[in-house]
């Protein structure tokens, strides 16, 4: 047997609940906002400025949203201020590649760690990159890379037990 809500057959009864939703949750600022149209209409714009602090293109931006609407109080609730678009980072591929070999790498190391690890290896790239006929730099380069290998597994170890 299939269990049907209560309001099954009853007609209208969406539109009843939605109309009932939409005029019982309205924002208090766009009652507020209707009650400054009203006091405009009655006591015009000077003294509704005067009293509400609120500029002639505010009140006629807002009277024509709540006309557009149909008289509609939904109409006259704040929309959202946040920016339409958003800068997104934009990271070099180089950089993202690093990070994605880093993290298979080493999974178990978090953002700080990983970052000391890629700066003491950037830095003595860029020594090597000065020099290219530098041995010395190389095969230090290669220790310092064992030597943090050997130190994250230490630290992997203790963090495991």
């Amino acid at each position: 047997m299939q269990v049907k809500p209560i309001v099954h057959r009853v007609r209208g009864f969406y539109r009843l609940a939605d109309y009932a939703l939409r005029w019982g949750m309205i924002a208090k600022s766009a009652q507020r906002r209707l009650e400054i149209l009203g006091f405009w209409q009655r006591h015009g714009l000077a003294a509704t400025q005067e009293a509400y602090a609120v500029s002639r293109r505010t009140l006629y931006g807002w009277r024509a949203k709540w006309r557009a609407e149909g008289g509609n109080l939904a109409a006259l609730v704040p929309g959202c201020t946040a920016p339409k678009r958003r800068r997104r980072r934009q990271w070099p591929s180089a950089v993202v590649s690093e990070i994605r070999r880093l993290r298979s790498a080493h999974p178990n190391l978090g953002k700080e760690k990983l970052q000391l690890l890629d700066s003491a290896i950037a830095d003595l790239k860029s020594s090597i990159d000065q020099n290219r006929y530098n041995t010395h730099l190389r095969k230090e380069l290669i220790a310092m890379y064992q030597e943090k290998q050997r130190t994250l597994q230490s630290l992997m170890k203790e963090v495991k037990s």
